[in-house]
């Protein structure tokens, strides 16, 4: 019996290990076909390491049961601690197990904050740039309403000769200029 559950973890992990060449998740870190499927794998490499963990310690518990009528025994008691041994294995097997599925998910976890923080990343980059326009605009309006005045206040001046006029007409111009740029 613990050679064909054997054969059965044997045959899965071929088959892990065949689809590790392939993508276990897409970019956003769902499981693909193959991710499903090796995760699945795993669970029943977990379930039969387990099982044959259970075999080997019933075993053990009737070798020592035995052992206890005949202590001196060192067929039995050899018997018992390779039923032991095997038993620590399967657990380790099956620890192994499920680590993978635990990697494999924990993977994909990853995949997906990655494929959030891209979009969180767009997203904020769209809002820089709404708020680069938002005050462009705002520059744009704020120099319009300034060359507007000193169009109003040149005008005003326009009919004015005197030198106080005249220097203030330059200084608007000048001021208009720098607005204009």
């Amino acid at each position: 019996m613990q050679q064909r559950i054997s054969d059965i973890t044997d045959e899965a992990d071929f088959v892990i290990e065949l689809m590790s060449n392939k993508d276990l998740h897409d970019d956003k870190g769902k499981f693909t076909e193959q991710g499903a499927a090796t995760v699945g794998l795993h669970a029943q490499n977990y379930n039969a390491y387990m099982y044959q963990a259970d075999l080997a310690g019933e075993e053990a518990a009737k070798l020592k049961q035995q052992l206890a009528r005949d202590p001196n025994n060192k067929i039995l008691e050899e018997q018992y601690r390779k039923r032991i041994a095997e038993q620590r294995e399967y657990i380790l097997a099956a620890e192994d197990a499920k680590n993978a599925i635990v990697d494999l998910v924990e993977e994909g976890i990853n995949l997906e904050l990655e494929a959030l923080d891209e979009q969180i990343q767009k997203y904020q980059d769209a809002l820089n740039a709404q708020k680069d326009l938002y005050d462009y605009q705002r520059k744009v309006e704020k120099q319009i309403k300034e060359i507007s005045s000193l169009q109003k206040q040149l005008s005003a001046y326009e009919g004015d000769n005197s030198e106080e006029a005249k220097a203030k007409i330059q200084e608007l111009r000048v001021s208009l200029e720098e607005a204009e740029a």
